[in-house]
């Protein structure tokens, strides 16, 4: 509704960011705010892919849909939000596991399966 407010996906995958040009303000508005540091995708609470969804529903300008394995919907700007479902997705945990080098964990997200990839 306020076309100086935009929402992007950052970090990871992990953080909805909300910029507000108007003001130069931006904050994080996470529905499940926790800091991803490469541990196997099966040990997530939340599986959030490198790039997610973010939608405004197409009836109702203040509603914004996002999702991780499950979807999630807020009505206030991203100050709170309710998940709509449970886990939509085929999980395999053969397919969860530690992802990147024998040193270090991928901390990007890229390979964080079992993840919704598109809202319609």
């Amino acid at each position: 509704q306020d076309l100086d407010v935009y929402y992007a996906g950052v970090n990871n995958g992990r953080y909805i960011d909300k910029f507000n040009r108007r003001l130069r303000t931006s904050r994080e508005v996470n529905p499940y705010p926790w800091f991803y540091s490469g541990e196997p995708a099966i040990d997530m609470v939340e599986r959030w892919q490198w790039t997610f969804p973010i939608i405004f529903s197409p009836l109702d300008p203040n509603v914004l849909y996002t999702s991780s394995q499950r979807l999630w919907r807020t009505t206030d700007g991203g100050n709170s939000w309710e998940a709509l479902s449970g886990d939509l997705t085929r999980a395999d945990p053969g397919t969860l596991g530690h992802s990147g080098g024998p040193i270090t964990g991928d901390m990007n997200g890229p390979e964080v399966y079992a993840t919704i990839f598109s809202v319609v």
